[in-house]
């Protein structure tokens, strides 16, 4: 990998884990985090804590990347439960992994089922009223 394209932008409630593993695997990480604690300091070539910027998380998930160098993201620690977080940022950066789209598809359970059913696999059962 050259400098530019060993780059590599995390987004996340708890960014550390996925942080380190790239990190080990040769990435420079920029992380932007809930909390951005001194363990993910410990592996980022910089992390930006997001708890206190105004939007709070995860909505200032989508001004702190701003001050990373550019590069690619991903997104970990709970952001799948903000599509519109994930689509804000691969407006401005390359998404590696699901596209929002994605995200709040499967997140459907009533279009999930669907598509389960239909590549013929078993699907517990889902119902909108108790009775």
């Amino acid at each position: 990998m050259d400098a530019c394209s060993a780059r590599l932008v995390v987004i996340g409630a708890s960014c550390r884990a996925f942080a380190a593993s790239a990190a080990a695997a040769g990435w420079r990480v920029h992380a932007a985090d809930l909390f951005a604690d001194l363990d993910l300091a410990a592996v980022a070539a910089a992390s930006v804590r997001v708890r206190d910027m105004p939007g709070g998380y995860p909505a200032a998930l989508v001004d702190a990347v701003r001050a990373f160098p550019p590069a690619a993201f991903c997104y970990v620690g709970a952001v799948e439960n903000h599509p519109d977080v994930i689509r804000a940022v691969a407006a401005h950066r390359r998404l590696l992994g699901s596209p929002p789209e994605a995200v709040a598809a499967v997140r459907d359970p009533w279009s999930l089922r669907e598509v389960v059913r239909t590549a013929g696999l078993d699907c517990p059962d889902s119902h909108r009223a108790p009775d």
